[in-house]
C-alpha cells in the first residue's frame, strides 16, 4: 500500500494555548490529508484499514533550494551531499503523516513495528509512504535491501556508513 503527497513535507506542530482552550493549528491541514490519502487508498482496492503489525517506509523529498550554486545542485543530484540535515526533523514530519493515516490504512498507529525513513533533496518535493504487513511471506525480502549495507551477516552491524 503507497500513499503520495506531492509539495512540501509537513511537518507537525504543537498543540496551542489560546483563552483557556487548547487547539490543533494543523487540523484543516489534517483534514485535506486525510481526504486525499482516503481517495488514494480507495483507489488501490483496500476497504479497510490494515490489521495487525505493520512496517513503514518513509521516503521524504525536499526541493532544492533555488539559491544554491548549479555545481552544488549537480552534486546533490549525483548523490553526493544529497541528505538534509535542515529543519523540519524528519521524525516530526514522520509524525504528522502518522496521524492523517490513523484510521484510514490502520486503526492506530501503534502497529507501526518496523520504521524506515530518509529524508533527501530531490527536484521536487514530497512525500512517499509504503506499508507492509509484517505477516505478508516477503516482508523480510521487501526490506532485505534497505538495511543490506549496515546489517553484517555474522551478527551486529557494519561500521561503514
Amino acid at each position: 500500500m503507497k500513499f503520495q503527497h506531492l509539495g512540501k513535507p509537513i511537518s507537525k506542530q504543537r498543540h496551542r494555548f489560546a483563552r483557556g482552550f487548547v487547539y490543533d493549528p494543523q487540523t484543516r491541514v489534517k483534514n485535506i490529508m486525510k481526504r486525499a490519502f482516503a481517495e488514494q487508498f480507495r483507489s488501490q482496492g483496500y476497504l479497510k484499514a490494515l490489521e495487525g503489525p505493520i512496517a513503514v517506509d518513509v521516503d521524504i523529498r525536499h526541493q532544492i533550494p533555488a539559491s544554491w550554486p548549479k555545481k552544488r545542485k549537480i552534486a546533490v543530484l549525483e548523490g553526493s551531499e544529497n541528505f538534509v540535515i535542515t529543519k523540519p526533523d524528519v521524525d516530526n514530519i514522520v509524525k504528522f503523516y502518522f496521524d492523517v493515516l490513523n484510521k484510514i490504512a490502520y486503526d492506530d498507529d501503534c502497529q507501526i513495528v518496523q520504521l524506515t525513513s530518509q529524508m533527501r533533496y530531490s527536484n521536487e518535493a514530497g512525500v512517499i509512504i509504503t506499508l507492509f504487513p509484517v505477516e505478508d511471506e516477503g516482508f523480510l525480502e521487501k526490506i532485505r535491501g534497505v538495511f543490506q549495507k549496515y546489517i553484517n551477516p555474522f551478527g551486529g552491524y557494519n561500521e561503514q556508513q
